[in-house]
């Protein structure tokens, strides 16, 4: 359990997922984290991107509940880890996991919790890279498919409510 094996484990799980072969990826950053967490400890930075690299890896297996959950916890800690100093300002290692959890989110279909990380990582994103960067950009269109998605899911439940009244008045008679 030599901390030397930890850059070439990550490094090979990498490289076993871009063949396509997610789940021996997954059981490789499984193990990932376990040595991070044995090297370092569940509170460094390290162990923050391990744990982001193996949700990210769930959502590439099919389990975008789990990969949820994993980004959110990702979240958690890295706020928790923050120096005093730093809390409260923009925070790219933040934004990063933000916007990890906003694509888990999209991927299972939590529309509105998605918005809301979406939209928390803009002004985090703007004050660490500028306006004008590409992913300032690529975070407005992905706010805009959001709202997207909000809009259509907000439409079919009005349909749904009206097509339940319809239903309700067909059936009392009226």
């Amino acid at each position: 359990e030599d901390a030397a094996v930890l850059a070439p484990l990550n490094t090979l799980a990498c490289a076993v997922g871009e063949l396509g072969r997610g789940t021996e990826k997954l059981q490789l950053l499984d193990e990932h984290v376990a040595l991070v967490r044995t090297v370092y400890g569940a509170r460094h930075p390290q162990f923050v991107v391990a744990r982001y690299n193996r949700g990210a890896a769930l959502g590439d297996v099919g389990r975008p509940r789990q990969m949820r959950d994993e980004m959110r916890e990702c979240l958690a800690l890295q706020l928790s880890i923050l120096p005093p100093e730093r809390r409260g300002r923009p925070n790219a290692k933040v934004a990063r996991v933000m916007l990890g959890l906003a694509d888990a989110c999209a991927r299972c279909g939590a529309r509105v919790e998605r918005w809301d990380v979406l939209a928390e990582a803009l002004p985090v994103v703007v004050a660490h890279c500028g306006a004008d960067h590409p992913q300032v950009a690529a975070l407005h269109l992905a706010l805009r498919d959001a709202a997207l998605d909000l809009w259509c899911e907000m439409a079919l439940a009005a349909d749904e409510q009206q097509s339940a009244e319809l239903l309700q008045h067909t059936q009392q008679g009226k």
